[in-house]
């Protein structure tokens, strides 16, 4: 082999090695100096917001009950619980709620409460259970038995679940049904219709909430606000909470953000 193209080759080859080790300048760099890194603050923002629902789905629990004997009445009435249902809709028409509105759970038989306190009036339904739920071994459906021994007598029960606009509805609504039909009354959800635009001025607000913090922190230190480099949403999962007392509904959104210090 010739010795001229032997050293050719093996400077070829040198080169090309040290062209790949050779690092390269970083991206922005000039001259193929390296920069100064950008320095950075970050920062997480919170917030609170209080809205007001307009969608409160209530449910509420009616029964048969027992009238106390009156005058020459030798036993006291059973008030049924279809002539409950008929004065329950007619109380929710004069609020503006249609019977379509609600919706009625299955019929269920309910005992009285074992308590000595509701003994006497319970004596005093005097409604037997159907058979097929008195020999059906199933405890949920078998007779209660009070202190004495004796089975205590069961009571027609159904669910209504609907949909109201306001929370001063409720309060409405328990004043109008008769306190010996009304069982309780629960509430199941509330929410709003602009849930959506709310959490996102509730985001808003975390989101100034941070500047604010940073601001504050960088001034301290001598220096200047630059711009905002990323945002990250803290998740929102379970930290919404209904205030069933006040009938508010508590909104909570964090932030993360990170900025440039100039």
């Amino acid at each position: 082999m010739n010795t001229r193209f032997l050293l050719a080759t093996l400077a070829a080859v040198v080169t090309a090695t040290a062209a790949i080790a050779q690092p390269r300048p970083q991206d922005g760099a000039r001259g193929g100096m390296m920069m100064p890194q950008q320095r950075t603050i970050q920062v997480t923002g919170t917030s609170e917001m209080e809205v007001t629902p307009d969608q409160i789905c209530v449910t509420v629990q009616l029964h048969e009950y027992a009238e106390p004997a009156e005058g020459e009445k030798k036993s006291p009435s059973t008030v049924s619980l279809e002539t409950i249902e008929q004065d329950f809709y007619k109380q929710l028409e004069s609020m503006g709620i249609s019977k379509n509105d609600v919706t009625a759970s299955d019929v269920t038989f309910a005992p009285f409460r074992a308590t000595r306190q509701r003994i006497d009036a319970a004596r005093r339904f005097d409604r037997p259970a159907p058979r097929k739920e008195m020999s059906r071994p199933d405890s949920a459906n078998a007779p209660k038995r009070h202190f004495d021994g004796k089975p205590l007598p069961r009571r027609q029960a159904r669910a209504y679940e609907i949909t109201l606009t306001s929370f001063d509805d409720i309060d409405k609504i328990k004043k109008a049904i008769d306190k010996r039909a009304l069982g309780n009354v629960r509430i199941k959800e509330m929410t709003s219709s602009k849930i959506n635009e709310y959490r996102q001025q509730a985001r808003i607000a975390a989101l100034a909430d941070a500047t604010t913090g940073a601001k504050s922190l960088v001034e301290a230190a001598g220096g200047e606000l630059g711009n905002v480099m990323n945002i990250v949403v803290v998740p929102e999962h379970g930290r919404n909470d209904a205030d069933r007392d006040k009938g508010v509904i508590k909104l909570h959104s964090a932030v993360t953000v990170t900025f440039a210090i100039k």
